[in-house]
C-alpha cells in the first residue's frame, strides 16, 4: 500500500469516528476554556449503560428551532436522585467528594470525584454564592449533566435531563 493511500485512509477513518468541536463559552472552565477546541469520539456509546459518571458528552439540543451542540459532564444516571446544596452535588443523598485546590481567575478551583474519576470544577470565589438545585430523579433513558463552571453554566439545571439519544460524541482530548 502506498503512503498516500494510507494517509487518505487514516483521514477518512478519523473523520468518520472522531470530530472537533469549538468551546463557545466558559461553561466547562477550568477543564476547557472558551474558544478552545476538543477532539471527541462520535457515537461513543452502544447503550445508556455504557455512560459513566464523569464522562464529558456532546449532545444536540434544539432551542427556538435552532440546533446547539452542548458540552457538559455527566453527574447523574437513570433512576438516580440528583440535587445541589451549597455547591456540593448530591447523588442519591451522598455528596460527590470535593477537595479545594487553588484560586484562579476569580474562581475557587476544586477537585470533584465521581466514581473514582477526579476532575476540576470552578466555583465563584464570592462568599455565600451558591447555585442550589432541588432534588430530581433522572428519568429512564436520560442523564443529568453539569458544566464544570458550576455558577456559569446553562446546563441540565435549566434544560432538564438530557435524552440519551441526543448524545453525539464523548470528549477524549
Amino acid at each position: 500500500m502506498s503512503p498516500t493511500i494510507a494517509v487518505v485512509g487514516a483521514v477518512l477513518v478519523s473523520a468518520i469516528f472522531f470530530g472537533r468541536w469549538r468551546i463557545p463559552q466558559t461553561g466547562m472552565f477550568p477543564t476547557y476554556r472558551a474558544g478552545g477546541q476538543i477532539i471527541a469520539r462520535k457515537s461513543p456509546y452502544s447503550s445508556i449503560a455504557d455512560v459513566r459518571r464523569g464522562d464529558i458528552v456532546i449532545y444536540k439540543n434544539m432551542r427556538d428551532g435552532v440546533r446547539f451542540d452542548l458540552i457538559w459532564r455527566v453527574v447523574g444516571l437513570p433512576g438516580e436522585r440528583v440535587a445541589i446544596r451549597a455547591d456540593a452535588v448530591l447523588v442519591n443523598g451522598r455528596a460527590l467528594p470535593q477537595r479545594p485546590l487553588r484560586q484562579q481567575d476569580g474562581y475557587a478551583i476544586v477537585e470533584e470525584t465521581a466514581d473514582g474519576h477526579a476532575y476540576e470544577i470552578a466555583l465563584s470565589a464570592a462568599p455565600g454564592e451558591h447555585d442550589d438545585f432541588p432534588e430530581i430523579e433522572v428519568p429512564p433513558g436520560h442523564l443529568f449533566a453539569l458544566g464544570d463552571n458550576r455558577h456559569g453554566s446553562a446546563d441540565c439545571r435549566r434544560s432538564g435531563p438530557l435524552p440519551f439519544e441526543a448524545i453525539i460524541a464523548k470528549a477524549i482530548w
